[in-house]
C-alpha cells in the first residue's frame, strides 16, 4: 500500500504518518481494508434496528459501534490485549447507558 503524506502540517501529522503507515498498518492491515470491515459490521448494527428509521442515533449506539469497530480490528489485525480491553470498555459503557435509558422510562 502506498504510504499517506501527512507533512505538510507540522510535527502532529507526521506523527499520525508514522503511526498509520507503521504501527497499525502492521496491527490492523490496510485502513482501507479494515475500514470496510468496520462498515459492514456498522451497517449490519444500523439496518437490523427498525427504530433507526424513528430516531437518530444515541450514546448507547455509539458506544455499541465502537465496540464493533473493536471486533473488526481483532478480527483483521494481531488481536493485541488492549483491543480487547477497549472492546468490553465500550460495551460496558453501552450496557451503562442502555440501563440509564431503562430507569428514565420507567
Amino acid at each position: 500500500m502506498e504510504k499517506i503524506d501527512y507533512t505538510v502540517n507540522g510535527k502532529t501529522l507526521q506523527e499520525a504518518s508514522k503511526i498509520i503507515n507503521g504501527e497499525r498498518q502492521t496491527e490492523y492491515g490496510s485502513a482501507e481494508n479494515n475500514f470496510a470491515l468496520i462498515a459492514k459490521l456498522w451497517n449490519i448494527y444500523c439496518s437490523s434496528r427498525e427504530v433507526y428509521r424513528k430516531r437518530e442515533i444515541n450514546a448507547h449506539d455509539v458506544a455499541m459501534m465502537m465496540g464493533l469497530m473493536k471486533v473488526a480490528r481483532i478480527m483483521s489485525g494481531t488481536q493485541k490485549h488492549d483491543s480487547y480491553v477497549d472492546c468490553l470498555g465500550y460495551f460496558a459503557f453501552a450496557a451503562d447507558f442502555a440501563e440509564k435509558d431503562k430507569n428514565n422510562v420507567e
